[in-house]
């Protein structure tokens, strides 16, 4: 019976700090998401700041992001010293 009731009252505590999103909330945050500049500001307010239901989903776009750099500044370095190095050697 104790068990229940530790169940219930983690319930409980779970359902009060998740706060649904509307669909016109997703809207609006996916719009200033989408502004160059504004993006990066937002997710790192949203991502660490107070607790909201945005907070993860930031947290994955900005590990995503940064993923994607790392990903793109391998392929040009292998690019450049595969095709470009090779030109810019030639002349010395």
């Amino acid at each position: 019976m104790d068990t229940e009731s530790t169940a219930t009252s983690v319930n409980t505590v779970v359902e009060n700090t998740q706060e649904q999103m509307s669909v016109g909330r997703w809207f609006i945050t996916l719009l200033l998401l989408s502004l160059p500049f504004i993006n990066l500001i937002l997710l790192f307010v949203w991502g660490f700041g107070s607790d909201n239901p945005r907070k993860n989903y930031c947290k994955a776009i900005l590990l995503f992001m940064v993923i994607g750099f790392i990903f793109s500044l391998i392929t040009s370095l292998v690019i450049f010293f595969s095709f470009g190095g090779l030109s810019l050697f030639q002349f010395f």
